[in-house]
């Protein structure tokens, strides 16, 4: 992300002559989607920014189980849904998504890693890797062998239909698929 600090000398010289943009910092080579205006995607540098915050959110909130959960249970619509695929159980609706996330202990730690956002008719589509790592908290014996202390719990890809709403973006269908069942039509386009 481009700071203001980063503004070229010349550009800075151009804007204290008193140039205006469509931002007070906005340098006349960014375009419309780094000035706040949406881009040719539909998607607005503010729009990736929230999204991303949206992500960060959740992966906290389902760590901890804060708020019974109920704090995950908000990145979702009312009727969100997360679907693992090889399970055939859907989690649907706010009171669903907080039962699964007060379930978890303060050890697990969600990691995203090539969070790729596009545009979509509904708002946008987000992918991203998942690896869970359990930290030892205590509750793990480091003298029963390697396998029995390997910190990695799962990893594997989502696949997110994010809508935006009154309250901001929130995720309205979350597909994960566990990393050992990925086929190519899973896997986002290049």
């Amino acid at each position: 992300m481009l700071t203001p600090w980063l503004v070229v000398a010349s550009e800075a010289a151009h804007m204290r002559s008193g140039a205006t943009r469509s931002g007070p910092l906005a340098p006349r080579w960014a375009g419309p989607a780094l000035q706040g205006a949406a881009s040719a995607s539909g998607l607005t540098a503010l729009d990736h920014a929230e999204i991303n915050m949206l992500y960060g959110r959740s992966n906290i909130s389902f760590d901890s189980g804060v708020d019974k959960g109920y704090a995950f249970a908000r990145t979702f619509t009312s009727d969100g849904v997360l679907v693992t695929h090889g399970s055939a159980t859907l989690v649907t609706g706010h009171a669903q998504l907080a039962a699964l996330a007060a379930k978890n202990a303060s050890c697990l730690q969600t990691w995203l890693t090539n969070l790729m956002i596009e545009p979509s008719d509904e708002g946008a589509i987000g992918w991203a890797y998942m690896w869970q790592v359990e930290l030892a908290c205590g509750s793990r014996s480091t003298d029963a062998g390697p396998a029995a202390t390997s910190p990695v719990k799962e990893g594997g890809i989502y696949r997110d239909v994010l809508v935006k709403t009154a309250d901001g973006w929130r995720f309205k269908r979350r597909s994960y698929t566990p990393g050992h069942t990925i086929s190519r039509q899973e896997k986002p386009p290049a």
